[in-house]
């Protein structure tokens, strides 16, 4: 069953990436749209986001 996309939790591009962390754990998900002006801008995945944190850990940035 598909949930209308209107209907998901959402983070904008200007977003803190805590944002979208937190409503991932809030609504058990893997993925967030990210939107940008009203209109879909991409896929915001857990994995990606554990990649960055990574990346930033290695690198001190």
């Amino acid at each position: 069953i598909m949930t209308p996309l209107g209907e998901l939790p959402r983070v904008e591009v200007n977003d803190e990436l805590l944002t979208a962390v937190q409503l991932m754990d809030a609504n058990q998900l893997g993925q967030l749209p990210v939107f940008d002006g009203g209109r879909l801008a991409g896929l915001l995945t857990r994995d990606e986001v554990i990649h960055h944190l990574r990346l930033r850990a290695e690198t001190g940035a």
